[in-house]
């Protein structure tokens, strides 16, 4: 009976997939990490994150399909997508061009 209770266990821990966790919000202008974690479905292998063009930013799970295809939505300013546990969660690179434009000139003269 112990054989069958370890056999049923162990059976139980293998076949027990984890399934990628990504942040999960739309239109989002604060990130709260600790309430926007989500479980993603066995499809979804990836993380995506779309900046739209009013600074707000979509995060969610993804097909592999979508990240290949884009997000066809010509209002998204850029879109990048990964594959580890919540790795969605980088802010948008809003940097002034006159910002960029100083610290590369700037330690030249």
């Amino acid at each position: 009976m112990s054989r069958i209770l370890l056999l049923l266990l162990l059976l139980g821990v293998v076949g027990k997939s984890s399934s990628l966790t990504c942040y999960y919000c739309y239109n989002c202008l604060v990130f709260e990490p600790a309430s926007q974690a989500k479980a993603c479905s066995p499809l979804e292998t990836k993380c995506i994150k779309i900046d739209l063009p009013t600074g707000n930013v979509n995060r969610l799970c993804a097909t592999e399909e979508t990240c290949d295809k884009g997000t066809g939505d010509k209002n998204s300013a850029d879109m990048s997508c990964c594959s580890t546990d919540n790795c969605n969660f980088a802010p948008r690179a809003n940097i002034p061009i006159a910002l960029l434009f100083l610290l590369v000139v700037l330690p030249y003269s």
